[in-house]
């Protein structure tokens, strides 16, 4: 299978586009992004071609990986499905509703796989619980408290609340807005959160707190900032607590890592299982047919549609109840 790389400019296209070569029977056919310097500079350091254009790139490729601005997922997971391709999108799948969902429903009507890049659902603590919760032995779970924090990201863009379509909520709620959806097999019902700007110059936000309930009664929280100095270890990480009736369970899936101690501060590195790869070596499998863990196009546009209602309830100071479809209620 081919699969080529569709925008060079998110923080995750170098991990992604070096992975792809690492799995079996996958070639990386090339790397496309409106500025072609960035293009060229990438497919060299991949050794791969550079695709001059969009249409070039969709051509050389039977399916796509999409590491574009969240502005431009759109027009560019429905140019490569239109083509008959399928897609994996990096998250948010979109940065409006009904973007989202012409992204779905042009997957359905061609019958290609749309993935939303949720690489958490690979990684191995998380999947431990989530066997943990749907086997039953915990009992119902009553509450949910996760932590997707970081650094605010280097590349301009993030803090284009055009192109991004929103700072740290946008950026850090939808991960795990996805895993408890995915744990608990429910949908969000109502959304309360408080969103500002405290940590950084600039006209986007770098702090979030949800307060999430589940339709089926499990409450939550969410912190989605981007809080982590520059003196961190590390970009950040993701944590998950899961309190059910009979245990409580601590998720910390970025545990596995050295301390290295060097000249100005000391670094983790992390070592052990790869989720990126896994949830690649899952698209390809898609792709093929396969059933696994992959979070579909729906499951973007659900997680999505938690973080516009964390907007909306900042914006009014009350909670969002979501519709049917999951989009908040005004």
């Amino acid at each position: 299978m081919k699969v080529a790389v569709l925008g060079y400019a998110h923080v995750h296209a170098p991990a992604y586009a070096g992975r792809l070569g690492e799995v079996p029977g996958v070639t990386l056919a090339g790397v496309y992004d409106p500025d072609t310097g960035v293009a060229a500079s990438a497919a060299r350091s991949h050794g791969v071609p550079h695709r001059a254009t969009l249409d070039e790139a969709i051509g050389s490729a039977d399916a796509v990986v999409i590491a574009a601005p969240n502005a431009d997922h759109h027009d560019l997971a429905v140019a490569a499905l239109r083509a008959g391709r399928h897609v994996l999108c990096e998250k948010p799948l979109a940065t409006r509703l009904e973007d989202a969902d012409a992204m779905i429903a042009e997957a359905r009507a061609r019958g290609a796989v749309l993935a939303t890049a949720f690489p958490m659902r690979f990684a191995p603590p998380i999947v431990a619980a989530y066997r943990a919760v749907r086997g039953g032995g915990l009992g119902r779970v009553l509450a949910l408290s996760g932590a997707n924090n970081g650094q605010r990201p280097s590349v301009p863009w993030f803090s284009d609340p055009r192109r991004a379509g929103g700072g740290a909520v946008m950026d850090h709620t939808v991960h795990l807005a996805d895993l408890m959806r995915w744990l608990l097999d429910d949908e969000v019902g109502e959304v309360y959160a408080e969103v500002g700007t405290l940590l950084h110059d600039g006209p986007i936000d770098d702090v979030g707190v949800l307060s999430i309930r589940f339709a089926g009664g499990a409450v939550a929280t969410i912190d989605a900032s981007w809080n982590r100095p520059p003196g961190y270890p590390a970009w950040g990480g993701l944590e998950l607590r899961i309190v059910a009736e009979h245990d409580v369970l601590d998720v910390d899936p970025f545990a596995e890592r050295l301390t290295l101690y060097g000249r100005e501060r000391a670094i983790w590195v992390d070592w052990g299982a790869d989720a990126d790869r896994a949830m690649l070596e899952a698209f390809v499998a898609a792709c093929r047919g396969a059933s696994n863990a992959l979070a579909r196009g729906e499951d973007g546009r659900a997680a999505l549609a938690v973080a516009l209602m964390a907007y909306e309830s900042a914006r009014t100071g009350r909670p969002v109840r979501a519709e049917a479809g999951g989009a908040p209620r005004r």
